[in-house]
């Protein structure tokens, strides 16, 4: 029997390494190319994936299945030459639609909190009788992979709005974690993105299985149907008595009249209590019982990049995380207060991208007006070209009554912060670019 071939360009992609993890545990041929090794490429040769390291077009053979994501264009070598062989080319959203059909799809959608919510997920679901697949848009200690294949018929995925793919999903439950105006360059108009998400609500199959964050401005609007959860009194489920202890967040669960008490989760924030609680909903709905889904959330490790504590060292307290969002930063700073106790707060934050940059100028000036320690780097481009007078110079000179801000170039920034920090500081680097290495390097540095 003819097994086929998929070819993944740009593999080492978390979304598109993910897919090659489930086809390989399907028995699938997987090959791919990308520009470097890493570890995410060695876990992949370990599953039998083939991977180039350049990206030309005799990687590209007849018989072949392309898939892409909306980073490759239509310049690469490799879709130039799939194209003149008569390749099939699935677009990655594509792909991930074809392996959704398969199973029963619980889709994790929303603004933010995506990737915490659907690694929870599938971990809980893990840790009972369901045997999950899964695809999640980031790595957690707690899973193996960022992709699998289950026995079960239950399949976590994220649904991505950012280009609109998420409307190509089936799901027949879902989680809506919020919404925010983001990604502005694709939808244009607040009203088109609400759209958007309502036409993704109505395709849900199961209504049963849909939970929602009731304490949503948008959201609250656009469901008359579901689970709501969240923290006032007009939800479904609703999670009450937070507080914080050792790094860990403890609170109580209010669901179809019953009270599940002191649930702990090591997932510091309110923002990630209502990513706890959406999880805890849809894992009842499912049919697990408390003391498994309480089991579950006691030993969940996080994920990476998401609030992830990098360590303690010479009395200096290291979090990375991947906000890059002005209300996202603002939920980790918020987070961050309650827990730095008499701890100096510095933010290292590297903007991303020039476009989101330019049009959420004025939110970031907003946010960044009330830190007291902030160090901004320079914009990672994300592969855009520049903007004129969009730098991360100009965000300074907006926020320069503030004696404590500084712009440091990025070739300088970690030396730099060896000199800056001192004992009883509490450093978080912010952004989705380049900036997790400086917190590496600084964990090793000091």
């Amino acid at each position: 029997m003819h097994v086929k071939h998929y070819h993944f360009i740009g593999i080492a992609g978390v979304g598109m390494s993910a897919l090659a993890h489930v086809l390989l545990q399907k028995g699938l041929k997987v090959s791919g190319s990308d520009i470097q090794k890493n570890r995410i490429i060695e876990q992949l040769c370990k599953r039998g994936a083939e991977i180039f390291y350049s990206q030309k077009r005799e990687n590209i053979k007849k018989d072949q299945i392309i898939v892409y994501s909306t980073a490759i264009l239509e310049k690469n070598p490799e879709i130039i030459q799939a194209r003149k062989l008569g390749c099939q080319l699935l677009h990655r959203s594509e792909l991930l639609q074809k392996l959704l059909t398969e199973k029963k799809a619980i889709i994790v959608a929303g603004s933010h909190g995506k990737t915490t919510t659907s690694a929870l997920l599938s971990y809980v679901l893990s840790k009972s009788l369901l045997d999950p697949s899964y695809i999640v848009g980031g790595f957690s200690p707690s899973l193996e992979t960022n992709g699998r294949w289950g026995k079960g018929e239950v399949f976590v995925a994220e649904g991505d709005e950012s280009d609109g793919s998420f409307l190509k999903s089936s799901p027949f439950g879902a989680i809506l974690t919020n919404i925010d105006f983001d990604h502005i360059c694709y939808w244009k108009t607040k009203q088109a993105l609400l759209e958007g998400f309502n036409k993704f609500i109505n395709s849900i199959e199961n209504q049963d299985l849909f939970v929602y964050n009731g304490d949503d401005l948008y959201l609250s609007k656009l469901s008359t149907k579901g689970i709501s959860f969240g923290f006032s009194s007009n939800v479904k489920i609703r999670a009450k008595n937070i507080r914080y202890q050792k790094q860990k967040v403890y609170f109580d669960v209010d669901f179809k009249g019953k009270v599940y008490c002191d649930i702990v989760s090591p997932l510091l924030g309110e923002h990630n209590v209502l990513n706890a609680l959406s999880v805890f909903a849809m894992a009842i709905l499912l049919g697990l019982d408390g003391e498994t889904i309480r089991q579950a959330f006691n030993t969940f490790k996080g994920v990476n990049r998401r609030l992830e504590y990098k360590g303690n060292k010479d009395q200096i307290v290291i979090f990375d995380d991947y906000a890059h969002h002005p209300n996202e930063i603002k939920e980790v700073l918020q987070t961050l207060e309650k827990v730095k106790d008499k701890k100096r707060l510095v933010v290292v934050f590297q903007p991303h991208r020039y476009s989101r940059t330019l049009e959420l100028f004025d939110d970031f000036i907003k946010i960044f007006q009330t830190i007291d320690h902030l160090v901004l780097t320079d914009i990672y481009s994300a592969g855009e070209d520049p903007i004129d007078g969009i730098t991360s110079e100009a965000l300074l000179e907006k926020l320069s009554r503030n004696k404590n801000i500084q712009y440091i170039p990025r070739k300088q920034l970690t030396q730099s912060l060896l000199e800056y920090l001192k004992p009883n500081d509490l450093v978080i680097t912010l952004g989705a670019g380049d900036i997790t290495q400086v917190s590496d390097q600084l964990q090793v540095c000091f």
